[in-house]
């Protein structure tokens, strides 16, 4: 009976790590605005103990660190929620409303609290969700302080992540609850011939439960392939690809825009700041005061390369010396600019949030109009017959 105990736990163990594993990997695949990876801590939390739980949560963390490093770093957000989960659970109604509402909203600010710490030491306070990412881009927009936009845009994934999670752990509470009792009334007071104990249907609980995982994300992997092949026309995997992300080289883990200089060098504009890539590794230009949220970037004709940022206005950049530099303070009107283009008469034109800028380089930066019906332009582009049209939230 001991090493069938053993067996139990080891099985069901193995059950909720791979539903951490492949919920995030579901979640991830899918660009999901949840991160479903804490399907198993919650389960064996609920069953087994926060104690239990929070070795699930550890041991997913070391899992995963295989393909993403830095999540070895967020088993701490895994532990305690583990923990919360466990304890709060017992002292709900239950599985009422409001009980279910007490949890998940409580692992969800406890997530938060041990999240946004992490973002902030190893992302540069970014979630690593798109989703998310662009909850903080948005508040920063509008003068919201840093650390609120960060607060909000990692509570904005894990109060969704949390109540659907908790809702399919309960659905799988229920289910293996509703087999353990029809196996029960069908075995009825029949024992094992050896302990004289009551027949345990955990093992085929937990394996069933275990092969359905594993199927459904070979099913769903295979199937998102299948659609990414149908839309380009060819596997990705005819060509030779690398992916950067905060796991090798670009600390951010997104990019607002990227440009290439005419001596080959890559710049690419994150929310973290201006990157410099030289086809072998990237760099972060922290040394230029004025350029710290890259909203966009433009290369001129003569090589310069425009940096519009989202609150300190507009640079000018050639090589790696900032030469101009125009905020609101100088007459640009807004220091959020959103997109650059030149004309072909060579003009440039900077859209910013509040107006469309006309400038002009002959004798030094200087403004030569602006367009104040145009105003938060998104994109840009001209043509050769000196046209030039602009998107904005307006049309």
């Amino acid at each position: 009976m001991k090493h069938q105990k053993a067996f139990v736990i080891c099985l069901f163990t193995l059950l909720c790590i791979s539903l951490n594993y492949f919920g995030k990997c579901f979640a991830a695949f899918w660009k999901l605005p949840l991160w479903l990876d804490s399907l198993g801590t919650m389960l064996c939390s609920c069953i087994s103990g926060p104690v239990c739980g929070a070795m699930v949560g550890a041991a997913s963390g070391i899992v995963y660190s295989s393909r993403h490093h830095i999540s070895f770093i967020y088993s701490i957000v895994s532990i305690a929620l583990a923990l919360v989960v466990g304890n709060t659970i017992k002292r709900s109604s239950g599985l009422s409303l409001f009980g279910f509402m007490r949890v998940s909203t409580f692992a969800a600010l406890v997530s938060v609290l041990f999240s946004v710490p992490l973002n902030l030491i190893f992302n540069n306070g970014m979630t690593g969700n798109m989703w998310g990412d662009g909850i903080i881009g948005l508040f920063r927009e509008v003068g919201i302080p840093e650390l609120l936009s960060q607060i909000a845009g990692e509570f904005y994934i894990d109060i969704m992540d949390k109540i659907l999670s908790l809702l399919i752990v309960i659905a799988l509470v229920k289910l293996m609850r509703l087999i353990w009792r029809i196996r029960t009334e069908k075995t009825g007071k029949s024992t094992d011939a050896e302990e004289g104990k009551p027949h345990n249907p955990v093992p085929g609980i937990s394996a069933s439960l275990l092969f359905f995982a594993l199927t459904l994300a070979g099913c769903l992997g295979g199937f998102g392939k299948q659609v990414q092949a149908a839309q380009t026309g060819q596997e990705y995997n005819d060509y030779v690809q690398t992916i950067f992300s905060n796991n090798n080289g670009l600390p951010s883990g997104e990019a607002n825009d990227i440009a290439q200089t005419n001596d080959g060098i890559l710049w690419v504009g994150t929310y973290a700041g201006l990157y410099r890539y030289n086809g072998k590794e990237f760099r972060w230009m922290d040394g230029f005061d004025s350029v710290r949220n890259v909203n966009c970037l433009f290369v001129d004709d003569a090589g310069r390369l425009w940096i519009g940022t989202n609150d300190n206005g507009l640079s000018i950049l050639v090589g790696d010396q900032v030469v101009n530099v125009l905020n609101q303070e100088g007459g640009l009107p807004s220091d959020s600019v959103r997109c650059i283009c030149e004309s072909s008469d060579g003009f440039y034109y900077v859209g910013t949030t509040s107006s469309m800028q006309i400038l002009t380089l002959r004798g030094g930066i200087k403004r030569a109009g602006n367009l104040w019906e145009v105003a938060y332009a998104n994109t840009i582009a001209a043509d050769s017959n000196g046209h030039v049209a602009c998107v904005t939230q307006d049309g």
